[in-house]
């Protein structure tokens, strides 16, 4: 089977993340017996590394710098055998950064470092490897959706949105007509103050939604509580794989890869869900982010593990 190629535009950056037992007060310096330790992140680069585990030929496209960060960026790209051609590097830009202060049990504070966004002819030149499907991550700011969504429509491209948080400068309805829009509780709730508690829920959130976002299908991540897929006319509620949640670091970026993927091969949306649902469930079972995203066999080993 020829691979479908996926262009995925996000975020990329190198994550510092500090643990401490304690926050210091202003003015206060102290010693940590905890540890420290830098990642690669950004949607883009998880993502792509998901969905080329997948089995998808993965083109992520996003800004780096030319500097230590983005050359760790793209060695750890390189590592998973993904293309580069959509990465851009700024030669006068730093690499984005993302800093996670980690305290105690109080909840962990972020500090982003952004780069550059991607400019109309980055994107218009990642568009020359003809994908099959063009994958919007939901940290790529608004006016680089737009551009990027402009192309997709223009070449007969079928687009996919992981669904930011609401911004009231950002109206998502115009990005065009999406294929899918994919949204967790806490976006559902930020667009239209609606809970999604219930069947009956589920549908009034997604005839609230279309008001807002021109799309083929809605699916709501909604968990352990499984997947709500709509086209409006017709509805699915995909029950939740049997797993033990370890590290849900990379699960919403692994879900996202595997409906596209997905449904890239078959055009079956309900499918999709399905092995969403359990790309998820398995990612979310092993500890380590980036080093728990399921390759294919071990997606193919788990749903016929748990046939329905």
């Amino acid at each position: 089977m020829v691979k479908k190629r996926m262009l995925i535009l996000g975020n990329a950056y190198m994550e510092l993340t500090l643990t401490m037992d304690q926050m210091p007060k202003a003015g206060e310096s102290t010693v940590s017996d905890g540890k420290y330790g830098f990642n690669g992140g950004g949607l883009a680069i998880v993502t792509a590394i998901a969905a080329s585990a997948l089995g998808i030929d993965a083109i992520p496209c996003a800004t780096v710098g030319n500097d230590v960060y983005g050359n760790k960026l793209k060695a750890l790209l390189d590592k998973n055998e993904i293309s580069l051609r959509g990465m851009i590097t700024h030669k006068t830009s730093p690499t984005a950064l993302k800093v996670n202060l980690m305290s105690g049990a109080s909840s962990p504070r972020s500090i982003l470092y952004p780069a550059p966004p991607l400019r109309s002819g980055d994107i218009e030149e990642a568009f020359v490897s003809y994908p099959d499907g063009l994958m919007l991550c939901a940290d790529a700011d608004h006016l680089t959706m737009e551009k990027a969504s402009a192309f997709a429509k223009s070449d007969g491209v079928d687009v996919f949105l992981q669904v930011p948080k609401a911004d009231p400068e950002s109206a998502l309805h115009t990005l065009g007509r999406l294929k899918a829009a994919i949204l967790g509780e806490e976006e559902i709730y930020s667009h239209i103050s609606c809970r999604p508690d219930s069947l009956k829920d589920y549908v009034q959130c997604s005839i609230k939604l279309s008001s807002r976002i021109n799309s083929d299908y809605f699916v709501f991540n909604l968990g352990t509580r499984g997947v709500y897929v709509t086209d409006g006319k017709y509805s699915e509620l995909v029950a939740p794989f049997p797993a033990q949640p370890v590290d849900t670091r990379a699960s919403g970026e692994c879900f996202f890869a595997a409906l596209c993927a997905s449904y890239s091969q078959t055009k079956d949306m309900k499918q999709a869900a399905v092995r969403a649902c359990a790309a998820q469930a398995l990612c979310a079972s092993k500890p380590g982010g980036i080093t728990s995203l399921p390759d294919l066999y071990s997606l193919e080993e788990y749903l016929e593990r748990n046939q329905r």
